[in-house]
């Protein structure tokens, strides 16, 4: 009994050392801070590395703008879910003392309203998120056209 119980103390040992190693990383979104390392690493001219360094802050920076936008839009979306749901619950409530043909129209029709504000929430989003990936595959085109130039330079 005793030898089982340090077996098994010590594979939950081993186990718990084991799984911080192999865990998953977070990666933080890129900066920019690579980009300009490596384009003073390239062995431009002056002109050059200074051109790409401006090129990978001009994209890190638009990048930026763009996830706030999407966060922001995040942030609008839940709010609008969150009302709707909030104004469902109240249409229900205020409902229940209507007759049953009354109550049945009155809920028939909430949730109609509450449909159409979910829709219109995730339209919404479904409009930011593919503006923001528009903007990022912009971004990137512009600073690959302005790398080509900072290496000509």
């Amino acid at each position: 009994m005793r030898k089982s119980l340090f077996v098994l103390a010590l594979v939950a040992a081993v186990a718990a050392t084991a799984v911080p190693a192999t865990a998953k990383k977070h990666h933080p979104k890129p900066t920019g801070e690579n980009c300009i390392q490596r384009a003073q690493a390239a062995n431009l001219s002056d002109a050059g590395t200074a051109a790409a360094t401006a090129a990978c802050t001009k994209y890190a920076t638009t990048v930026a703008d763009a996830r706030t936008a999407l966060k922001a839009a995040r942030a609008t979306q839940r709010a609008a879910l969150k009302a709707a749901r909030a104004e469902f619950r109240a249409d229900r409530t205020a409902s229940a003392t209507l007759s049953d043909d009354a109550r049945k129209a009155a809920r028939k029709a909430a949730r109609a309203e509450r449909r159409a504000a979910v829709r219109a929430a995730r339209q919404a989003f479904k409009t930011a998120h593919k503006s923001y990936h528009a903007t990022v595959k912009a971004a990137k085109k512009t600073l690959r056209a302005e790398r080509r130039a900072a290496r000509a330079a």
